[in-house]
């Protein structure tokens, strides 16, 4: 799993490089934007394809560590609390385009594309909504296999 979430950020950061090379801060939230969709609805899958939080670590990461390492905590503490990662990557995605504007930093494009990504991992996660709703989201254990 690991290796996957590295990948897929990589990827993420790559196509957000070149986007900047090309058409500078637009073109890096445009390459983000569109990393996320064919993350999630992947061509070569059937449209059947992840659920977009590698893409929100990558981009997050891409933008400014900082968004990143607060993205990461939010994460790490909505994961212990909880016991369950569909928690803590809402958590940590839906923070981001909050963080953005309370660290000031982003134009509006920019944080467009945080509420966007946001949303999308929501929207890639309803089921798992759903069973958090009705109680039926399984936890995971420290430790255990």
């Amino acid at each position: 799993g690991l290796v996957t979430l590295l990948g897929d950020m990589a990827k993420t950061a790559l196509a957000m490089w070149l986007g900047s090379l090309i058409f500078g801060q637009s073109g890096m939230v445009i390459a983000a934007a569109f990393c996320m969709i064919g993350h999630c609805f992947p061509i070569f899958f059937g449209f059947v394809g992840g659920k977009g939080v590698s893409v929100c670590a990558g981009a997050g990461l891409m933008l400014d560590y900082r968004l990143f390492l607060i993205c990461i905590g939010i994460y790490l503490v909505a994961v212990l609390i909880s016991r369950r990662a569909s928690v803590g990557s809402l958590a940590a995605c839906v923070s981001i385009p909050f963080a953005m504007l309370i660290t000031g930093w982003f134009d509006t494009a920019t944080v467009l594309l945080g509420a966007f990504l946001a949303l999308s991992v929501v929207f890639m996660h309803r089921e798992n909504i759903k069973r958090l709703i009705h109680g039926e989201e399984k936890p995971f254990h420290f430790g255990e296999k």
